[in-house]
């Protein structure tokens, strides 16, 4: 188990949840900006920041590398309201078929989604009614690959500042329900 860096809570944490057992040798990760706390009994990685994050681009490659096998995650005690950049924060995590507490994130400082959600080839749904995307200006690839996507829910995004959404749907056919 790794000990949690005194002072790290000011977002809260993310607690990833894999298919097998996740290795321990997070801690070279750490950098003082966040810290990990492993749980090998329940598969799961616990990941606490501090203030100093506010990009988290490539966020979950960066940390776990090409390491395919994160189940879930949770976010419902992460607090974002200050993080302007999620470009590819989900990105190649295959799979990964559950998100937990998107519906409480405040996304009112985010600029750029630019493909978050890419290559999630193992994710059936996303409720993102909630997300405030006034300030975003990239949806680039955001859905990209999401080939197993059946259900999303975007009907309260605002798309008036954004600039970019070229292939924002590549390769996004299994869909079933699409609320807009």
């Amino acid at each position: 188990m790794i000990n949690i860096i005194e002072g790290l809570s000011d977002y809260g944490f993310i607690l990833v949840k894999f298919i097998s057992n996740p290795s321990s040798n997070y801690e070279e990760k750490s950098d003082g900006r966040m810290s990990f706390k492993t749980n090998t009994n329940e598969k799961t990685i616990e990941i606490h920041f501090n203030a100093e994050v506010l990009d988290f681009s490539n966020f979950f490659k960066d940390i776990f590398g090409e390491d395919n096998s994160i189940e879930s995650i949770d976010l419902s005690n992460f607090d974002i309201h200050r993080i302007t950049n999620m470009i590819k924060m989900f990105a190649n995590c295959q799979k990964l078929v559950e998100i937990k507490g998107l519906n409480n994130l405040d996304t009112t400082s985010v600029k750029n989604m630019n493909g978050m959600f890419f290559y999630c080839t193992s994710l059936k749904s996303l409720d993102l009614s909630n997300f405030d995307t006034s300030s975003v200006t990239d949806m680039n690839q955001m859905f990209n690959q999401c080939n197993s996507l059946k259900s999303l829910d975007l009907s309260k995004f605002n798309i008036s500042s954004v600039t970019n959404m070229g292939l924002m749907f590549m390769d996004f056919y299994n869909f079933q329900s699409l609320d807009i």
